[in-house]
């Protein structure tokens, strides 16, 4: 069985665009260090993994970014009956804004469990995981 976001939410995740990085990007991304270029890079789908697990620290699944209809779904959780990991399924084809915000909703259904839906249980690991990710921003506002 799985859960799935929809369209209206996305466009909703996107308008409120709540899990985009706070801190600043450079300039160009390019440092120049002894001669030597440099690139850092700032990634906001590693940032979540890791507040996710700030949050979560057991937390035991699968994130994959496949490819879905253009009308969605946007994010899909599954709980293999096996009992196996649960995986979670991002599209590809959205805004970076948007794949955030998919990527913590259904993380909030892993931590939640099968059967809590958008339940107080998600809502709870939803506002865990962005209180996470806010907070792992602000404390790390510099780049590389």
């Amino acid at each position: 069985m799985g859960y799935s976001i929809q369209l209206s939410e996305l466009r909703l995740a996107v308008s409120r665009a709540s899990f985009v990085s706070t801190r600043p990007v450079a300039e160009a991304g390019f440092f120049v260090s002894g001669g030597k270029a440099q690139m850092d890079i700032q990634n906001p789908i590693e940032d979540l993994r890791l507040a996710a697990l700030d949050a979560y620290p057991g937390l035991d699944c699968i994130v994959r970014f496949v490819s879905f209809p253009e009308e969605g779904p946007f994010g899909e959780t599954f709980f293999p009956d096996d009992g196996s990991r649960p995986v979670v399924q991002v599209a590809v084809g959205i805004p970076l804004e948007g794949s955030i915000e998919v990527m913590a909703h259904e993380l909030a259904h892993v931590v939640a469990g099968h059967d809590a839906g958008h339940g107080p249980a998600w809502e709870a690991a939803f506002a865990a995981i962005h209180a996470a990710y806010v907070a792992r921003a602000a404390a790390h506002p510099e780049v590389g």
